[in-house]
C-alpha cells in the first residue's frame, strides 16, 4: 500500500497501518539514531520514543509523503536530548 494511503489510515486510528508505516520506516530510523548516538541500546531507545511521539501526533503531520524526513527530524531531536545528557 502506498505510504500516503497508510499515513491517512493511520491518522484515522487504523493500527494496522500504524504497523505497517513501523515496518516500511524503521530500519532507516535506527540507522540514524545510531549514526548520531554510536551505541545500539541507545539508538532503540531512541526508534521507540521517536515512534511513540510520532503516532501520538500523527494527526499534525499535514503532508503524508513527508513521513520519513519527518520521523528523521523527530529521532534526531530526540538524539539531541539524550546525547545533553
Amino acid at each position: 500500500m502506498e505510504m500516503t494511503e497508510l499515513v491517512r489510515r493511520a491518522q484515522t486510528g487504523d493500527q494496522e497501518a500504524m504497523g505497517e508505516l513501523y515496518q516500511q520506516t524503521n530500519k532507516q530510523i535506527y540507522a540514524l539514531a545510531l549514526r548520531l548516538t554510536g551505541r545500539p541500546e541507545l539508538a532503540m531507545d531512541v526508534v521507540q520514543d521517536t515512534y511513540l511521539s510520532a503516532m501520538q501526533n500523527l494527526e499534525k503531520l499535514r503532508d503524508p509523503q513527508a513521513l520519513t524526513h519527518w520521523l528523521a527530524q523527530i529521532a534526531a531531536n530526540r538524539c539531541r536530548k539524550l546525547l545533553k545528557k
